[in-house]
């Protein structure tokens, strides 16, 4: 006797999601993008440090690292790593300051055209993870467990930790909100009962009546009313 599968109706997918914490996915893809911009930025500094370190004459050195000499002696691999990586932070900084103009601009920036920028971004977000996961593995592993030996590098690599997870994190949250406005510009009359009411509760606090006809007609992740708001 086989077991019998019963498919149930209250059973929701994990993906996409659809509240970033306490926020919904368009706060989250704002304060992502934030989170990330900051991040990235501090990593980019400390890459151009390590790129001052390849100088002799300079004679620059990261107070809390391995000296610089020892760097030298394999400068192609890490000089090769350290470019990648800085065109990855730069790319990755500029598509989260546009998300985060788009999202503040949604007179200028409709729904419709900040689809495909999210796509855009969660796309490059992957690969950014992919790339920094890559090249991180291949830098400490020169290190070892020496690498858990001076603070910069424990500092380094606790925070490139901290930064993986939430990059992963809020790439799901890009994700999820590109799937909510993918869905609506598709589908904008179909609504759940609890978010339409969270819905009229957010126009009635933004003076906005709810008795509108044209208040059927909008959309949560994006609409003329929440544009005009």
């Amino acid at each position: 006797m086989g077991w019998k599968l019963r498919k149930r109706d209250d059973v929701e997918p994990i993906l996409p999601l659809k509240k970033c914490f306490c926020f919904d996915n368009r706060m989250g893809t704002f304060v992502g993008c934030i989170i990330i911009t900051i991040t990235a930025l501090v990593e980019a500094i400390t890459v151009f440090l390590d790129w001052l370190t390849y100088d002799e004459n300079l004679k620059f050195e990261i107070h809390g690292a391995f000296r610089s000499f020892w760097k030298r002696l394999f400068w192609k691999g890490f000089a090769i790593c350290d470019g990648i990586m800085t065109l990855s932070h730069v790319i990755i900084i500029a598509l989260c300051i546009f998300t985060i103009v788009a999202i503040l601009r949604p007179n200028k920036f409709k729904i419709y055209d900040l689809l495909p920028t999210l796509r855009v971004l969660y796309v490059t977000m992957i690969l950014y993870i992919l790339i920094e996961l890559g090249i991180s593995c291949y830098v400490f592993s020169w290190y070892g467990l020496a690498g858990w030996r001076l603070p910069f590098l424990v500092w380094r690599n606790m925070f490139y930790l901290i930064r993986f997870f939430c990059n992963v994190g809020f790439c799901i949250v890009f994700y999820s909100y590109a799937c909510e406005i993918s869905q609506e510009l598709a589908n904008p009359e179909a609504k759940d009962t609890n978010e339409a009411g969270g819905i009229a509760l957010g126009f009635q606090y933004q003076g906005v009546p709810v008795n509108d006809p044209n208040y059927g007609q909008v959309s949560y992740a994006g609409s003329e009313y929440y544009a005009q708001a």
